[in-house]
């Protein structure tokens, strides 16, 4: 019997400090200088554990009592006992909730790591919410105006119109250039989800429309974008040639948003599949609160599934409360005028930038919904290990007080 409470005594004091005086558990009501001595303390009493173990396997009682004699074991009972008056005080206040048994305390640390890897886990669709913030943030830079101003460059001379609506794009280039956008990477963090290659397919599907021949060629994809300014196109039917502009511009950015929302549910498929979500994990971590602590658990009913995206699947109306004529600027002098191409690329550049600027605004109130209940779930569980922590070196602090407690006078 007195073998096993020197080695229980033992076991108990290393749970702080190992043989090579290294912390073992932490110890965060004392100082730096406190857990030197008190490490040293440890371990002296240690070394004379160990002597009389190596002396005879069976201790007298004598030699238990030489032990509690020892100037050392007084010293480590008063340290102890005040580290136990300090671990109580912070069971009392964090309102931790004492556990039976060692055991069960293992239990609980494994529960925690096992809830934390759920955690890690769904905490991928957070990281997905970001990703894709900063994507559409680049599809909005992507929309510049003279980016824009090609395009609509190309549309105007190519759009098909009557026969005696003879049409002249004045300040122009001898070609007209657009981007050409790679868009075969699988890479979710470089894709790009750019407008201009979309034009490409709406130059082959009107290419057999009997679209009336111009002077302007219409550029291999390889070409750089060039910009050009304060461009004018002379028609006689400005309103009808303006809308049908339009129209085809809205044709191209359609067809550039599908391609868009293809590879965001491809790329960033667990904001769009439930499923992959943990549906229990809230309920198991406010039930390993209520194990751990009394105190009530957070209300973590937020930590599910973030919403879809939604501006994005709704497409801008270009033309809807538009003026056509806004676009029209007369000759001084004369009753003749032009499209000014800059206006409507303009117009353009606001419409789109806002159907994204909205796809964004989704995004990042999804993420202010979902964020702040994500790292509560974090916390929690941070603050479970340290109260299990707290709570196992309080029962161990008692054991030994128990134990040591015959080296009073």
């Amino acid at each position: 019997m007195t073998m096993d409470l020197l080695y229980s005594i033992d076991r108990d004091l290393l749970f702080f400090f190992n043989s090579d005086d290294q912390h073992q558990h932490p110890l965060p009501f004392l100082k730096q200088k406190e857990q030197k001595q008190l490490g040293k303390l440890i371990k002296k009493v240690h070394h004379s554990i160990t002597k009389l173990q190596r002396r005879t396997p069976d201790i007298s009682s004598a030699a238990t009592s030489r032990f509690y004699q020892q100037k050392q074991t007084k010293q480590l009972y008063i340290k102890l006992d005040a580290l136990k008056t300090q671990y109580q005080a912070a069971m009392e206040h964090l309102q931790i909730r004492p556990l039976e048994t060692d055991r069960e305390r293992y239990e609980q640390l494994q529960v925690i790591h096992g809830l934390s890897g759920r955690l890690d886990r769904s905490s991928q669709v957070y990281e997905e919410l970001h990703h894709l913030h900063r994507a559409l943030i680049q599809v909005r830079q992507e929309w510049k105006l003279d980016q824009i101003q090609d395009i609509v460059s190309t549309l105007a001379t190519t759009s098909p119109h009557d026969d005696d609506d003879e049409t002249t794009l004045t300040d122009q280039h001898n070609h007209l250039w657009y981007a050409s956008i790679d868009n075969t990477t699988e890479n979710k963090r470089n894709i790009p989800m750019g407008l201009a290659g979309a034009v490409k397919n709406w130059l082959r599907q009107i290419g057999n429309r009997g679209k009336k021949e111009t002077s302007t060629d219409v550029p291999p994809s390889h070409h750089k974008l060039r910009s050009r300014h304060h461009q004018h196109l002379v028609c006689r039917r400005p309103q009808q040639h303006i809308r049908q502009v339009i129209e085809d511009f809205q044709g191209v950015f359609e067809e550039n948003a599908r391609q868009n929302h293809d590879r965001m549910y491809r790329l960033y498929a667990p904001l769009f599949h439930p499923e992959i979500v943990d549906p229990l994990l809230a309920e198991d971590i406010q039930r390993l609160c209520l194990e751990i602590s009394t105190a009530p658990p957070p209300s973590l009913a937020s930590l599910h599934q973030p919403s879809s995206p939604s501006s994005g699947t709704t497409m801008p109306s270009f033309l809807t409360g538009v003026d056509e004529m806004q676009f029209w600027v007369p000759t001084q002098g004369r009753t003749d005028g032009s499209v000014c191409l800059g206006l409507l690329s303009e117009y353009l550049l606001q419409v789109g930038q806002r159907y994204y600027t909205s796809w964004i605004n989704d995004i990042e109130k999804a993420q202010q919904q979902h964020t702040v209940p994500f790292q509560i779930a974090t916390e929690t569980l941070a603050q479970m290990y340290r109260a299990l922590q707290i709570e196992q070196g309080y029962a161990t602090l008692l054991r030994l007080c128990t134990q040591l407690e015959p080296s009073l006078p």
